[in-house]
């Protein structure tokens, strides 16, 4: 089995990854989430300023803590899926300045530390819970239609920030463990690989099978930079191969902009939007495309070149 193949492997193993961290913080939201129901519901509808006050300090002494585990307990996660990556690679155990730095994430992921990105996603978490209640209360609406409001806005959003949460930590924690490895590897040569669906953001479609001839270390910046980021960059290969697609198998040379133009205007239409969709349409708005980088400085002629092709 190449690099190539074994990258690709590791990815899909890892989509299938469901944290234990990830498991645990949802039982702690859910308990904390219960002793909040009981206080609204002890009220029976009958809100003062001063209850309301208490309520909310409430929720974020119960919603907080849940958010700070899951960052300690993460950084476990990450060890250990990082270690399954080096040793697929390597052969060997990971290294201890490979574990500090997972640990430590000193990385930024849009324009912030994971410490961070953890602690603004516990106090949406908290706000948004507050003005459910709130609104509730402005509106006159009774204890149980509140709860009921409750329930359903912090399911959404247990859903979707914790596996955005979880799944960055992960795969940014891999992607440091195997550009290290790449690096003792001595490979210089690497391909830039989006999912083939309708959730790939615009930055992974455009730059989806962009290949880079430079050592990773000096382009290991240009990946994983948004929250939730699936894509990987994987050695480069002459050899025939498939990449997997949301649709089924593709040509393992297929791009992000080629296979968008072979699915049907309903699902483009979706996945762009109206206004670029039809843009597109016009052949004024470009899906993928980006050249290849060789590793040599350009001229500002001929970086304007190349984006116009």
């Amino acid at each position: 089995m190449n690099y190539y193949d074994l990258a690709f492997k590791e990815q899909t193993l890892f989509e299938l990854l469901e944290a234990p961290s990830k498991t645990e913080a949802e039982k702690v939201l859910k308990l904390a989430l219960r002793d909040i129901i009981d206080e609204i519901e002890i009220t029976k509808g009958e809100f003062t300023r001063k209850r309301l006050n208490e309520l909310f300090a409430l929720i974020a002494s119960e919603i907080s803590p849940a958010y700070k585990q899951l960052l300690e307990d993460l950084q476990q996660d990450a060890i250990e899926a990082s270690a399954i990556t080096y040793g697929a690679y390597i052969g060997a155990a990971l290294p201890k300045s490979t574990i500090e730095e997972i640990v430590n994430q000193n990385r930024l992921i849009q324009g912030y530390q994971f410490k961070d990105l953890i602690k603004a996603t516990s106090d949406n978490h908290v706000r948004q819970l507050k003005r459910v209640i709130g609104k509730g209360v402005a509106k006159g609406k009774p204890s149980h239609v509140i709860v009921k409001e409750l329930r359903e806005k912090d399911k959404k959003l247990i859903k979707s920030r914790l596996n955005s949460a979880v799944f960055t930590y992960i795969s940014e924690s891999r992607a440091i463990t195997r550009h290290k490895a790449y690096n003792e590897l001595g490979i210089n040569c690497f391909e830039y690989v989006a999912t083939l669906d309708g959730n790939t953001t615009e930055y992974c479609r455009e730059h989806d099978g962009r290949k880079y001839h430079k050592p990773i270390k000096e382009i290991q910046g240009e990946i994983n930079i948004h929250f939730h980021c699936r894509s990987v960059f994987i050695p480069c290969v002459d050899t025939k191969h498939k990449r997997a697609s949301q649709f089924g198998e593709v040509d393992g040379n297929t791009t992000y902009g080629e296979w968008f133009k072979l699915q049907d205007e309903a699902f483009q239409k979706k996945v762009l939007g109206k206004k670029k969709f039809e843009a597109y349409k016009k052949g004024k708005y470009i899906v993928g495309g980006l050249s290849d980088v060789k590793g040599k400085e350009l001229s500002f002629k001929e970086i304007k070149d190349t984006l116009a092709k």
